[in-house]
């Protein structure tokens, strides 16, 4: 970036972060409070691309929870491109943390729960996040217990007629995604969210995702994915705990229907509780 690009809105340019194939993060700093924060900038956007933007934008104002990336601002430059300003987070995501080490029990349960008390706060705003995997959920500080979901580029509001995904097409991380997303319906629902979690925490304990994916047609991934077998987590030290925790983490229903986390459940009044209950049987272990 130029020196005459330094200025994005009010947000004064310190350096880039990093890339991807949509824009740039930078790091930068908040002229109104001093702040620092990320800057994410999308250049080049098609029409649906620029709406799905403002939405990501809208949706992260709407929310406000410890578990969730704090928004700061959005908007469009003089050049026609957007940005978003959230807060600058300092640490790493559970991603690269799992690529060489993986978590305890106690430490899956901590972040499941972390996870699924944002959910609850986002669910309630009407909105999915249809994206959970490890690389959106950052570990701040490097600390499991403070984990916050970030990249809400593919969240969806309630209203199925201003979706810009067309029935049929899937969009998602397939490892981490539910049949229903895969399948491309239109109408998911927060229960995918609770199943993607749950896939998260069986990769938190085992080291791999509970499907296998293949490199085939991505609209297909519904019908490709294979269910490891036995979970294997004796070398863990702590295998009977890990059992009782989340195997089976995954279950086919009525050949290829619905699949359920064990760790979720469609009744939001009870999602807080069930995790809580989860963490007491832990420390009972």
């Amino acid at each position: 970036m130029s020196a005459a690009r330094a200025m994005i809105g009010r947000f004064t340019v310190e350096r880039e972060a990093g890339s991807g194939g949509m824009g740039t993060i930078f790091r930068a700093r908040d002229a109104e409070t001093g702040a620092l924060v990320a800057l994410k900038l999308i250049r080049e956007l098609r029409r649906e691309e620029q709406i799905r933007f403002q939405r990501e934008g809208r949706a992260l104002a709407a929310v406000r929870h410890p578990g969730i990336v704090r928004y700061v601002d959005h908007g469009v430059t003089a050049d026609g491109e957007a940005y978003l300003a959230m807060e600058w987070l300092d640490g790493e995501d559970l991603r690269a943390r799992l690529t060489h080490v993986g978590l305890t029990v106690g430490e899956t349960v901590t972040l499941g729960r972390r996870v699924a008390e944002a959910l609850v706060t986002l669910h309630a705003e009407g909105l999915v996040h249809r994206d959970l995997k490890p690389g959106n959920l950052f570990l701040v500080g490097g600390e499991v217990s403070d984990v916050r979901i970030i990249d809400f580029g593919l969240v969806r509001g309630n209203d199925v007629t201003a979706d810009l995904t067309r029935s049929g097409i899937a969009v998602g991380t397939p490892a981490y995604m539910s049949p229903e997303q895969a399948r491309g319906l239109r109408d998911v629902d927060p229960r995918s969210d609770l199943f993607s979690l749950g896939c998260v925490m069986f990769k938190c304990l085992t080291g791999r995702a509970p499907f296998v994916e293949h490199r085939q047609a991505f609209e297909n991934v519904v019908d490709l994915v294979e269910p490891h077998g036995e979970i294997d987590v004796s070398s863990t030290g702590e295998g009977s705990g890990a059992r009782k925790l989340c195997q089976p983490g995954v279950r086919e229903h009525n050949s290829r229907q619905r699949k359920l986390c064990r760790f979720g459940t469609a009744d939001q009044t009870h999602h807080k509780h069930c995790w809580q209950q989860r963490s007491q049987e832990q420390q009972a272990i």
